[in-house]
């Protein structure tokens, strides 16, 4: 392989060891630092629908104002199946048993069903709806889970050392690479990172 080559993984490997320590182990560490695990509540809903958004049949629009007047939407991608959920929750409140979308909708709750509503938790961001729970269900997002919190603290970890650790072997190669010419001999655990940056796949021990 030439000296291009060899300069164009070794570079790729600095990137993307870089991208492990400057930008994903802090992305989960901010996760970690700003999970909650309780879910805000609300007093009330205003407005609470879901229709097509516009002439096409592959999205469902959700629109809800809650107590502080600000209307919240989420938009569904009807293939991924990830309406269901709040489908079934207006058909059994509207007593709907058709499961065509295109006759049903749009659906709304009126003045008096949105009062019947307890234990409303809600939360979004930038007027997006990230976790809605409406009488303890889980209408959009999922109750936090303790153990998530721990989970993102440990990935940004594992992400920072695995970065820090191939900057290190991959400074090493460099090294080397700079006052031989050719790749150093790595220890077995090790050759993984001698076959990227060869290009080639990892072969066996004669």
């Amino acid at each position: 392989m030439n000296t291009t080559r060899h300069l164009l993984n070794i570079i790729f490997g600095f990137t993307l060891c870089l991208v492990l320590v400057v930008k994903v182990a802090p992305l989960f560490y901010v996760k970690a630092k700003t999970f909650k695990n309780s879910i805000p509540k609300i007093k009330e809903l205003k407005h609470f629908s879901i229709s097509y958004p516009f002439e096409s049949d592959k999205y469902i629009n959700l629109k809800l104002v809650a107590n502080s007047k600000d209307t919240l939407e989420k938009r569904y991608y009807i293939p991924d199946a990830e309406h269901k959920k709040l489908v079934a929750f207006f058909k059994t409140k509207n007593n709907i048993t058709n499961d065509n979308l295109k006759e049903i909708l749009p659906l709304s709750f009126s003045k008096k069903q949105l009062d019947s509503f307890s234990n409303i938790q809600l939360t979004s961001n930038k007027k997006s709806i990230q976790i809605l729970a409406i009488n303890n269900i889980f209408l959009i997002g999922s109750k936090p889970n303790v153990f998530t919190k721990g989970l993102y603290y440990l990935l940004s970890v594992l992400f920072f050392i695995t970065g820090i650790t191939g900057l290190g072997l991959l400074t090493f190669v460099v090294i080397i690479f700079s006052k031989t010419g050719q790749l150093p001999n790595l220890p077995n655990k090790l050759k993984g990172i001698k076959h990227i940056l060869k290009g080639s796949k990892t072969k066996k021990n004669q």
